[in-house]
């Protein structure tokens, strides 16, 4: 069985340009496709890409797609077996060898996509709609697999890191993670907060953050890899 990761990402509309929106994007895909099956395909050049509607979402429920990594006509792949015989995989015109992910969008702004070996990364999916449907969002992941790990092997010697934070409803304001790392005052009036610890650049290059900075920065990574 493929071993697969899902992994959440936070999506959003791009500066410039026209609301994405989950639901009006995916019923104007789900129709172009129905009037033309070959819409659902985009040849880069570099690469080919094919995107389905699965659901297109109502209300609080997800607009779910598939993703697809295809090879094309002068990238088909060959069988072999243990007695050395190697022969061209055949298939028909309208097919293609694929590697499928899943993406599921929710209108909050949240997004889950299945990750293995070979799919296609979340990139392709907005390279195809701006390209398919003049639709632009962008994918920012909420945690990657070695945040912790690099932090780990920097432990002691951190002299910066910047941190972003989204504190859930109902969250308190102090103790914990929150209570140390976001000034009291911040309170609810600032739910959502990015900010840069440092020792300054043109400082002692042996100053570096403290102990207790410290674990609460592993400990936001722990937090991380927990929800991943």
């Amino acid at each position: 069985m493929l071993k697969r990761s899902l992994i959440f990402h936070r999506w959003g509309s791009v500066a410039g340009k026209p609301d994405f929106i989950p639901t009006d994007v995916a019923t104007a895909l789900a129709a172009a496709i129905s009037a033309d099956s070959e819409f659902a395909i985009l040849d880069s050049g570099d690469a080919v890409t094919a995107v389905e509607v699965v659901d297109v979402g109502l209300g609080t429920s997800p607009t779910n797609l598939r993703l697809f990594a295809l090879r094309g006509a002068d990238d088909r792949p060959f069988k072999w077996d243990s007695q050395g015989s190697v022969s061209p995989i055949s298939l028909r015109d309208s097919e293609y060898p694929a590697d499928v992910s899943h993406v599921s969008i929710w209108p909050d702004g949240t997004c889950a996509h299945d990750y293995a070996k070979n799919v296609p990364r979340i990139s392709r999916l907005s390279s195809f709609l701006r390209r398919k449907l003049n639709s632009h969002v962008k994918f920012d992941a909420l945690y990657r697999e070695d945040t912790r790990e690099k932090l780990k092997a920097m432990e002691g010697q951190l002299r910066s890191v910047e941190v972003a934070m989204t504190r859930r409803g109902g969250e308190a304001s102090s103790g914990g993670v929150f209570g140390t790392l976001i000034p009291e005052n911040f309170g609810d009036k600032a739910p959502s907060i990015r900010f840069t610890l440092g020792m300054g650049r043109y400082g002692p290059r042996d100053r570096y953050l403290d102990g207790e900075t410290e674990e609460q920065v592993f400990s936001l990574a722990e937090q991380g890899r927990r929800f991943r």
